[in-house]
């Protein structure tokens, strides 16, 4: 149902504005994105789970040596890397305590002008915690001052989470400036054959030939060494390495993911959602009624939009419907645990004009979103919970009600019992039930099965 994300509500928004007097009953975008909030839920319940590259991962497969292995797993690696662009900014700003984060700078392959690596041309260095703290500092300074990339394979192994470790290597490198670029990227260590720690890896994105050593070498040496040479090869090792001591952070996080019972998450959060519901308990409507609401606003002040056009002048009166010649919207609010009320809008619904919404001010909660899911099927559209703010606007008192906005006014009508019991006799029959005798009092209903004599 795609009604709440047509224009009607932009322009009614006018309506609603601090500066205005008169009824402000209509609809506001919040009122649209609240009616849209059931269905979002849902749809991001779906998505908690692991992303794609992480259920594709496979920790133990072999990556070949040659060129083409390499470059099939390049895009992969690139994915976790822009993956975790969001993540670094975020634990950078929350260090550093930085207010513009567009002063951030993440990981990116093209080197900066000032970088001694030409163009195509990249630099890694993989580094451990299991390290000294100065030498991990001393490659952090380097790749500061040439734009490389220092790369780790996972979390240290007392961090629980990847920001601890994230924070841990900002922390020895804060003094750099510009701020080194480091990832967790632990397929870059498969695709470079990387073991032990420190290592250097150039490569040449124009032909593609990778050289890498075992250590950490000066710079000039092993940038010269790399351009020289013409395949992929390794100079060896320059001096002393480490065992890495992280884990892969992928097979790491498959593990966590992999006891997670998801089902049981999106169960918890939708209940929760729905047990935080209100009930609006409004009273049956006794009688048919049918009244108005003035939709008109007056302004106290001029009215602007931020790229100073005017909208309204001081003293203005306007009606944000009329700024929607031929367009119209039929709401039917009911409660949903009513039968009555459900076949009065059964009934009804054919008789409305433009965008036809639906809302219901109950459900059953031990249903939770089964029974919303299934009151949409009955309608064949989404029914979206009441909001208390539209029973302010609206002036709503009873149910069930149709509330119709076009032609520059707002008319409600509400339904009494008579077309309540109408509505219900009359699905019965379509549904080939034998009515009943149906008395509503107040808000109770009392059915007594008709008596057949043959």
């Amino acid at each position: 149902m795609s009604f709440f994300r047509k224009k009607l509500g932009a322009g009614i928004l006018l309506g609603l504005t601090a500066s205005s007097s008169f009824a402000a009953p209509t609809l506001t975008t919040e009122d649209m994105a609240t009616f849209e909030q059931n269905k979002k839920l849902i749809q991001q319940s779906k998505k908690m789970d692991a992303p794609s590259w992480l259920r594709q991962y496979d920790a133990s497969a072999p990556v070949e040596s040659a060129p083409e292995g390499v470059k099939r797993w390049i895009p992969a690696a690139q994915q976790i890397g822009d993956d975790s662009h969001s993540f670094i900014e975020k634990t950078i700003q929350d260090t550093y305590k930085v207010v513009d984060k567009s002063k951030i700078r993440t990981i990116d392959m093209k080197p900066r002008p000032d970088s001694p690596l030409k163009e195509g041309e990249e630099l890694y260095y993989f580094v451990s915690f299991s390290q000294p703290v100065s030498e991990i500092k001393d490659i952090l300074k380097t790749a500061s001052e040439v734009d490389a990339r220092v790369i780790l394979r996972g979390m240290r192994p007392e961090d629980k989470m990847v920001n601890q470790t994230a924070a841990a290597m900002y922390g020895i490198a804060k003094e750099f400036r510009p701020t080194p670029k480091v990832s967790i990227d632990p397929r870059l260590h498969k695709v470079f054959g990387i073991t032990q720690a420190p290592a250097m890896v150039y490569r040449n994105s124009k032909d593609n030939h990778i050289v890498s050593v075992n250590g950490v070498a000066s710079l000039d040496w092993f940038l010269e060494k790399a351009r020289d040479s013409k395949k992929t090869e390794n100079l060896g090792v320059v001096s002393t390495t480490y065992d890495i001591t992280e884990r892969d952070v992928i097979e790491e996080i498959q593990e966590r993911v992999a006891a997670v019972d998801w089902d049981a998450k999106r169960r918890k959060a939708m209940n929760r959602y729905i047990q935080n519901l209100p009930d609006f308990l409004i009273p049956t409507a006794q009688e048919d009624a049918i009244y108005k609401i003035d939709p008109r606003v007056q302004f106290h002040k001029d009215v602007k939009a931020k790229d100073g056009t005017l909208l309204a002048t001081k003293g203005q009166v306007v009606n944000p419907i009329d700024h929607f010649p031929g367009m119209s919207l039929t709401l039917y609010i009911f409660d949903g645990l009513s039968e009555q009320q459900r076949a009065l809008v059964h009934e009804e619904i054919k008789n409305g004009y433009g965008k036809i919404g639906l809302m219901t001010s109950r459900i059953d909660k031990e249903e939770g979103f089964k029974f919303i899911s299934d009151l949409s099927k009955e309608y064949k559209q989404q029914v979206y919970m009441l909001q208390e703010r539209m029973i302010n606007r609206f002036q709503i008192k009873k149910l069930p009600v149709q509330i119709y906005l076009g032609n520059g006014e707002i008319v409600v009508r509400e339904y009494g019992v008579k077309a309540q019991e109408d509505a219900l006799m009359k699905q019965r029959m379509k549904a080939g039930i034998e009515p009943n005798t149906v008395t509503v009092t107040g808000t109770e209903v009392v059915e007594t099965p008709s008596v057949v004599t043959k």
